[in-house]
């Protein structure tokens, strides 16, 4: 099992690696950590979630399409997504989990 798919990563898993949604209201975003950083392999579209909520399936973070923006986003949508090839969304499995938000920011020049 490929562990970067997102489909293989199922509400339980993803609610053992990010904070519960709206855990980290009002937080300086130089102590918001983002556990987990999703992208499409074969175009426009990464997603850095600080938070979830597996009962709505529903991650919350940095999402950058085409411009950058906190926001919320369905997992569900993003885990039946078919990419050309045969592809789909996959999480980074080589993402350092303690990365903050302020340095996402800084790193991606948002």
């Amino acid at each position: 099992m490929n562990k970067g798919l997102l489909k293989n990563n199922t509400p339980k898993k993803l609610a053992k690696l990010l904070p519960a949604l709206g855990s980290m209201d009002g937080m300086d975003a130089a102590k918001v950590p983002v556990p987990v950083k999703l992208f499409n392999p074969i175009g426009v579209g990464t997603w850095y979630l600080t938070e979830y909520c597996p009962e709505t399936d529903e991650g919350f973070g940095l999402c950058d399409i085409h411009e950058a923006e906190l926001g919320y986003v369905s997992l569900r949508e993003l885990r039946v997504l078919n990419l050309p090839l045969g592809l789909t969304i996959e999480r980074d499995i080589h993402w350092d989990a303690g990365t903050t938000l302020a340095q996402v920011k800084n790193k991606e020049r948002f």
